[in-house]
Parts: C-alpha cells; structure tokens; sequence
C-alpha cells in the first residue's frame, strides 16, 4: 500500500514539476518556485480562515493564488517564463511588502521567504538587471521598517499572541520546505547538466578523432598509393620499349591490385562519411547471408590468390537474415580483407556460421599473426587508432573496423574480437535472421 502511494505521488509530482522533460535550469526553476508559491498561497488562504484575517488579506491571498495558477499554465504548458521573469519577482517583492503590512511587520519567517525570492532572483534574472532587483529589495525593507518604526498603527496586528506564534511557526515550516526544494532542484539540475557536459565531451572526442582520422587518411593513406601508381606508370612509359613482358605484366598487376584497394579505401571513406553525417539510407530487408557473402568471397578471392591464401565458406543451404545488403557487403569485405592482411602466404580464411532462435552469428578465422592483448582493447575505439603493417606490409587506416561495428550496431547485433598472438584471429558478428 506504502509502495503504491509513493509511486503514485512520484508520478503527479514528475507530472506537476515535469521531471521528465527537457527544460533549462532558469525554467525549471521558475516552475519549481510557482508550483512552491501555489502551495504557500493555499496555505496562506487556510490560515487566514482559520485564523479570521481581515478581509483585504484573505482576498490579496487568493488573487496570489489565482495569478500564479495563470502563470504555472503558461510557464509548464506553453513554455513561456522569460517574458514573466521580472515582472514576477517585483510583483513578489511587492506582494510581500504588502503582506509584511497586513502580518504584524517584518518578522524573522516572513524574511525567510522575501530572502528565497530574493536568491532565485539572483539566479534566474540577466547579471545586468541584478542591482536593480537589489536596489528594489533593500529599498522595500527601508519603507517596511520605517514604517513599522514610524507608523505602527498602519501594521495590522495579531489578534493574541497565540495566533502570531501559530502564523510564524507554519510559515517558517512552508518557507523551509521551500528551500529544501530549491536546494534539490539546484542540485538535480547540476547533476543533469554535468551529464550533458560529459556526454558534449565525449561527442567532442570523437568528433576530433573523425577528423585526425579523416586528414590522416588524405595526408597518408590515400597519397601513398596514387605515389607508387604514378611512379610504376611512370616507369612503364619511359621503358616500355626495353622492358620484357614479365616484367611490364607483373608491374600492371602491382598497378591493379593497389588501385583495387585505394578504391575500396574511397568507398569506405565516402561510407564513412555519409554515415557520420546521417544521409547514409539503411533499407533492410530479407536477404540470403550464403549467397551475399559467396559473392563478396568471390571479389576477393583475385587478391587472396596474389597471397596463396585459401578463403573458405562452405555453406550452400538459405539463410534468411533481415539486413541492408550493401551495409553487410561491406562488412565482410573489411574483415575478409583484414584477414588477408595479416595472414601469412599459404594460410586460409574461413568463414563459419551458426544460427540461434533470433540472430545468425558469423565468424570471419584466420590463422594469421593475430592481435597483441593492448591493441586488442582500443581495436574498434576511433579516438585511438590501431593499425599495423600487414604481412606484405599493407598500409591500413583502421577506418574499415569503424564501418563495420557502425554497420552491425545498426542492425542491432554486435561485433567483436578473439585473438592470441601469433596464433590468428576470429572476428565475430551477429545480425537479425529474417522472421517468416
């Protein structure tokens, strides 16, 4: 019963302050001290009752009360509290004066709460609207005191000492509870914004390393090749009378095989960069995984064979999976590529997979030179390249392993490594199968 009380005062709580929603500070804060001057005027209202105030006190309480049901409609529903926000805290500043007059003078309760209006002030108003706001609030403690010295017989007094002790002791109980709230909205709220900063910088971080990692591929990877292409071609042109044809043929197959994988750099980067800026399409849809991956095997088999690698995948039976096709061609080219890379010549590749209830998991194995455990760590972290010469010395960028745990995140599955040094290493990944 406890339980389902709580829960329910949590939900008309995060209903009335609404917690759940994305509001600034100055906001959240003015809807926390409308809602908190709501209950303070209906307690105000009970009290005069109770305590038979003057008719212009009981009537001041509750045009209080119905203004600030005006502005918490405005301020919660149609977002609309800057145009208020100054206008409010002199209306306040007044309203206690006013108060101060008709409650006995200035007493120590009473100060407590012209004291909180005057903090959320502070807070929430421009820094260059400060010292009038200030200026106001000294000025109407003068004028209440000179009053309350000069003039008591314009202060309405209590009927019994009784009744003031009552007033200040409930006020001073609703004025504390007020700054215990504004004291948890301030902390909520840096809490938040603590968040957001941590995650700004994280966005930020990867931001910097998606553009080290860009430059790094224009400066490097991508000029290294169009070097040796222009100098090979070069070469071929100036002896292309004297040399053998061995010679010419095994120089045109240099040519090829670099320019097939500057190309697939580019399509990678091109990839890349459409995803990061969000106009990369993903349409998914049910596919065949066998006959997709036989053929992304069968355009790398040419550079597999320049290696006397053997690439493997035996299955020949369906396998509906729910994926973009492009998206896992690419997969499975990078990590067929990447096994060629650091596999030694005379080694093998295969390409193994098994099914669960829901997700297909597939494993690209090399008995390659396999992972080193701290390189292991940082493998698909962008903000920390990891890339090492393959076994021909093949440059690479990293920027293929990115692709593909982007390209499988999306798809809901996950991807990851088990390697040993020296020993090879499996890639794995998981992607949706296809419900019937």
């Amino acid at each position: 019963m406890k339980s389902m009380l709580r829960n329910k005062f949590k939900k008309i709580s995060e209903l009335v302050l609404a917690s759940n929603e994305i509001l600034s500070l100055e906001n959240r804060l003015y809807l926390a001290t409308i809602t908190i001057g709501i209950v303070v005027a209906l307690v105000g209202i009970v009290m005069s009752l109770l305590l038979k105030s003057s008719l212009i006190t009981i009537t001041i309480t509750i045009s209080l009360f119905c203004l600030l049901l005006l502005l918490y409609y405005l301020v919660r529903f149609k977002k609309m509290y800057n145009s208020f926000t100054s206008p409010l805290i002199i209306i306040s500043f007044i309203g206690i004066s006013i108060m101060w007059i008709f409650d006995g003078g200035i007493n120590s309760s009473d100060l407590e709460i012209a004291f909180i209006i005057f903090i959320l002030a502070l807070i929430i108003v421009p820094k260059n609207r400060r010292k009038y706001f200030l200026a106001l609030f000294i000025l109407l403690i003068i004028i209440i005191y000179l009053i309350q010295l000069y003039r008591p017989d314009l202060i309405t007094g209590f009927a019994s000492e009784k009744t003031r002790w009552t007033d200040n002791i409930v006020t001073a109980i609703y004025s504390s509870f007020f700054i215990f709230l504004i004291i948890r909205f301030l902390l909520r709220n840096y809490e938040l914004e603590k968040e957001r900063a941590e995650d700004n910088e994280v966005k930020l971080r990867k931001l910097n390393a998606d553009k080290d990692l860009f430059i790094s591929i224009l400066a490097h990877d991508l000029r290294n090749p169009f070097n040796t292409l222009l100098g090979l071609s070069e070469m071929l042109l100036e002896d292309v009378h004297t040399q053998d044809a061995a010679t010419t043929r095994k120089h045109i197959e240099i040519m090829n095989t670099i320019s097939k994988t500057t190309y697939n750099l580019l399509e990678d980067l091109l990839l890349w960069a459409k995803s990061q800026s969000g106009k990369l399409d993903f349409k998914p849809t049910g596919i065949d995984f066998v006959k997709t991956c036989q053929k992304v095997v069968e355009t790398m088999r040419i550079v597999a064979i320049s290696k006397k690698i053997t690439v493997n995948y035996a299955a020949t039976s369906p396998i509906q999976i729910l994926a973009d096709e492009d998206m896992i061609k690419v997969v499975l080219r990078n990590l067929v590529s990447n096994g060629i890379k650091f596999t030694n010549s005379g080694g093998e590749i295969n390409i193994i997979t098994e099914q669960t209830p829901s997700f297909l998991t597939v494993t690209v194995s090399d008995n390659g030179v396999g992972i080193k455990p701290e390189s292991l760590i940082n493998l698909f972290d962008i903000s920390k390249k990891v890339t090492t010469a393959g076994t021909s010395n093949e440059k690479g960028t990293g920027l293929g392993l990115m692709l593909c745990k982007e390209f499988i995140e999306r798809h809901g599955g996950k991807i990851w490594v088990e390697s040993v040094s020296g020993k090879g290493s499996d890639f794995k990944f998981t992607i949706p199968l296809a419900a019937y």
